[in-house]
């Protein structure tokens, strides 16, 4: 009977009796240190990536050094004009536009930094969808590869600063005074640059508040001013004694020359 309890105790097999199970020790030391340094090597991954987004521009603030500010020209071409430019919507992140045809990056998160700050990253914000197979932009028709330009048949493009890019224009790194025009026209066609590239000197002009002055037209009286050209005087306050009028001067008579006696 006991011999039978012993059996069971032990699984049926020979007892370990005396006997310390190193192999398992082992492998639960290896597992806790693998995993270890598994975060470890995630931890250095995530904070070499938050680090690539800081120190390469574009950057963002740091200190008393602002975000790094850029600017872009952008425009979608589709078959043979170019669609308006994109509504301002700067509440959306850091890379926006001003309805001004120019991507404007100042970087407020980590995604809109470094190598992050992508076109890709400027269509998402925007609404816009761009592949290497379509082109969807907010109130224009949606264009795929395939799909017609009058009697040819057209394909997704990417232009930057005159010369065509291969591949998907989300890809596209955005670039400080440079410009992209995201075309759907037929093969060989030669795409223009955006019309919004000459905004690029005065980039910051929409971002100003509006200052207003008032002008006179010519010929017309000045503001405040009565008709006629002259300039209305105050009337005295009710209850108050009127101005004393002013004294008609009056020519003194000749003194009379004193007579002489002889």
């Amino acid at each position: 009977m006991k011999k039978v309890t012993r059996a069971a105790s032990t699984g049926g097999g020979r007892t370990t009796r005396g006997r310390t199970p190193w192999a398992w020790y082992l492998s639960l030391v290896l597992v806790v240190a693998l995993g270890t340094a598994g975060i470890i090597q995630s931890r250095h991954q995530r904070q070499t990536k938050l680090a690539a987004g800081t120190s390469i521009p574009p950057r963002l603030a740091k200190g008393s050094t602002p975000a790094d500010h850029w600017h872009m020209a952008y425009g979608f071409y589709l078959c043979d004009a170019f669609t308006p430019d994109l509504p301002a919507d700067p509440e959306k992140g850091g890379i926006h536009t001003h309805a001004d045809g120019l991507v404007h990056v100042e970087p407020v998160v980590v995604d809109d930094t470094g190598t992050h700050a992508t076109l890709g990253r400027f269509f998402k914000l925007a609404g816009v969808t761009v592949t290497d197979k379509e082109i969807k932009v907010p109130g224009a028709k949606t264009y795929k590869n395939g799909d017609k330009c009058g009697d040819k048949t057209g394909e997704v493009q990417a232009w930057v600063d005159g010369k065509q890019v291969p591949g998907d224009p989300s890809d596209i790194r955005i670039k400080d005074g440079s410009n992209v025009t995201i075309a759907f026209v037929p093969k060989d066609t030669k795409v223009p640059e955006p019309p919004s590239v000459k905004n690029i000197p005065n980039a910051n002009a929409a971002e100003e508040p509006a200052t207003t002055t008032a002008t006179t037209a010519p010929g017309a009286a000045p503001p405040g001013s009565a008709p006629g050209g002259t300039t209305p005087t105050s009337a005295p306050a009710t209850g108050s004694a009127p101005a004393p009028a002013p004294a008609t001067p009056t020519s003194a008579a000749p003194a009379t020359p004193p007579s002489s006696t002889p």
